[in-house]
């Protein structure tokens, strides 16, 4: 039942389907929401109506079984599909499968995260590349009539330089930062978490089940501050965003973003 309120609350589009005919057995809100139609659109369809075009089909199954095959899941940094009114739009698509008690596999969980404002902000920052570009080659041209003015140009086209090379690895980072740790907190103790989130913690999985979150913070002050104004924002806003510090089970300080929200109104308390 807490996995099933999981499922539904995550905010990226989740679709379990069948493996024999593709077709989608389920899914959450955030994947109606996401591409435009209801839940009752979408269910007992094949998959290919959310690509934009056969080609696209055929490159996502050519990418998608032999990575399964090696890795055991399939993650698609940067992938075209479609909305319901057509429009297109770019998504991080993460495939893994689903198997029986005897190890069949009857289906996929699809996880697909819309990246459109990601995608805008590297093409904003293209554009800027581009003109600064274009600014510095004019630059350059005036400023050859002296060494002096030579220097100043060189110097400055490479402070332009490491900022964008900075802009671009930090982009690459983000795109390589997937599966998000997910965990479920009642009262601030602890009811289940995903592998990823174990992964951050460096715990072992499911060994901090019913044990108070607590231990996780570096002292009780910053405990107690994420308590209240995380709790707050969510009473507010619907939605609980805030910065905080994680220690490790092997005692290192990490810092982390969490972001999340109610299940029900019982869980604000």
């Amino acid at each position: 039942q807490l996995l099933k309120k999981t499922f539904a609350g995550l905010l990226d589009a989740i679709f379990i389907v069948d493996a024999d005919t593709t077709k989608i057995i389920d899914c959450n809100p955030a994947a109606a929401e996401t591409f435009g139609y209801t839940r009752q659109e979408m269910l007992g369809r094949k998959t290919d109506f959310l690509h934009v075009e056969e080609a696209s089909l055929e490159q996502f199954r050519a990418h998608l079984y032999p990575a399964v095959e090696e890795k055991g899941f399939l993650v698609l940094p940067e992938f075209r599909m479609k909305r319901k009114n057509g429009e297109v739009f770019f998504t991080e698509h993460s495939v893994v499968p689903l198997e029986d008690e005897q190890g069949k596999r009857v289906g996929w969980a699809s996880v697909v995260r819309d990246i459109t404002i990601r995608k805008q902000a590297e093409e904003a920052l293209q554009q800027a590349h581009d003109e600064l570009e274009r600014r510095v080659e004019e630059r350059t041209a005036e400023l050859l009539r002296t060494n002096e003015q030579l220097e100043q140009e060189i110097e400055e086209r490479k402070r332009v330089e490491d900022a964008l090379r900075e802009s671009e690895e930090t982009l690459k980072a983000i795109l390589a930062a997937s599966p998000v740790g997910i965990c479920l907190v009642r009262d601030r103790i602890l009811d289940w978490a995903n592998q990823a989130m174990y992964r951050i913690w460096g715990y072992e999985e499911n060994s901090l089940l019913r044990k108070d979150t607590k231990i996780l913070y570096p002292s009780a002050e910053e405990y107690e501050r994420v308590g209240r104004e995380f709790y707050s924002d969510i009473e507010e806003k619907g939605i609980g965003q805030i910065e905080t510090r994680f220690v490790t089970k092997d005692g290192r300080e990490i810092h982390c973003y969490l972001q999340g929200s109610p299940l029900a109104p019982s869980d604000l308390s």
